[in-house]
């Protein structure tokens, strides 16, 4: 037979585990998950919204089919599976709630002779945990990246061991022109990821983070975590205009058109006229930094509100400079 968890121990315990099995739908999966889990769906989109037809109808019909189809995925799954995992591996499985979908496959995987740990509850406990989590955030001692646009801030925190990249988890970069590499995740998504990279820390330690607003693009920064990137070090990240220029270039370059009007009509009740339209003219024209500069300059050095205070400021000429100054300010903000 195979062992429960609880969602908070497994949380907690989430390294002893060789892997975690997502048994949900695929479109489930997608939406939200527990991060580097592996989608071994016990039904696919399609069979589940089967299942929710017939179960208004008649429950008993629907557990019935919703067996027969779990049987036929799992006969496909076990083709090639001590491929994956071995009878020494340590399994997590969870589904929606902990039902019907995950036990069926954790009394199979159990039966061959895997090791197997089905999470109490489910997702959706898993998801409460997360939730007391940012609750009850631990007390993470944030420094803060701070500048204006271009400033290189998301480079440096890249280049970190010891940081979380808010930008990153929310696939955005945090402005008006900042969702350039696809759609976002779901709010609850970022959270799981977030989660995952914050438990990376012991609390107390120090942590490099952007110095973000209370949303980046449409995901949202859980309010106490927010509340602590702004009562953390702030660090102010002085770089060159020319290199701002050189890196909104690289950053934007590769947009069309279509993007940057969409964008541009954003931006329209902040910026002048004039400006907006030598911008648009020069992006057409591929002058790319002179379209870079004008939206510095005239935008977002301009809306930008630089904070009342800053701990320290890092003069960002080069990476290895920069780095080895936030290197200092870590050590002399652990030590106190």
């Amino acid at each position: 037979m195979f062992n429960e968890i609880s969602a908070s121990d497994y949380l907690n315990g989430r390294e002893g585990f060789s892997a975690t099995l997502d048994a949900r739908s695929p479109g489930e999966y997608a939406a939200s998950n527990i991060p580097k889990a592996i989608n071994f769906c016990a039904m696919t989109d399609e069979e589940r919204a089967d299942i929710g037809r017939l179960y208004a109808r008649t429950p008993f019909a629907a557990r019935a089919l919703g067996a027969s189809y779990i049987c036929k995925n799992l006969a496909e799954r076990l083709n090639g599976l001590e491929k994956l995992f071995t009878p020494a591996d340590r399994l997590a499985i969870y589904c929606a709630r902990g039902g019907m979908r995950s036990s069926s496959i954790a009394v199979v995987l159990a039966h061959i002779g895997y090791r197997i740990w089905r999470i109490r509850g489910g997702f959706k406990a898993y998801r409460n945990e997360i939730l007391r989590y940012f609750a009850n955030l631990p007390p993470f001692r944030f420094i803060a990246l701070d500048g204006p646009t271009g400033s290189g801030k998301s480079d440096l925190i890249r280049a970190l061991s010891w940081s979380v990249d808010l930008e990153a988890l929310a696939n955005h970069k945090g402005s008006a022109f900042g969702e350039i590499a696809g759609a976002q995740p779901k709010t609850a998504k970022f959270e799981n990821e977030l989660q995952y990279e914050l438990a990376r820390f012991a609390p107390a330690a120090p942590v490099a983070i952007e110095a973000e607003s209370k949303s980046i693009g449409r995901v949202i920064v859980p309010p106490k975590l927010h509340d602590a990137i702004q009562k953390g070090l702030r660090v102010y990240i002085e770089t060159p205009m020319e290199d701002r220029v050189d890196r909104v270039v690289r950053e934007y370059g590769a947009i069309d058109l279509a993007f940057f009007d969409a964008a541009a009509a954003r931006i329209a009740p902040h910026i002048p006229r004039k400006a907006l339209t030598a911008a648009r003219e020069a992006f057409i024209g591929r002058d790319l930094r002179k379209c870079a500069y004008l939206l510095l300059s005239e935008y977002y050095d301009k809306v930008y509100r630089k904070a009342e205070r800053y701990d320290a400021i890092v003069k960002f000429d080069n990476m290895q400079n920069a780095l080895a100054q936030l290197e200092t300010i870590r050590e002399r903000f652990g030590a106190r």
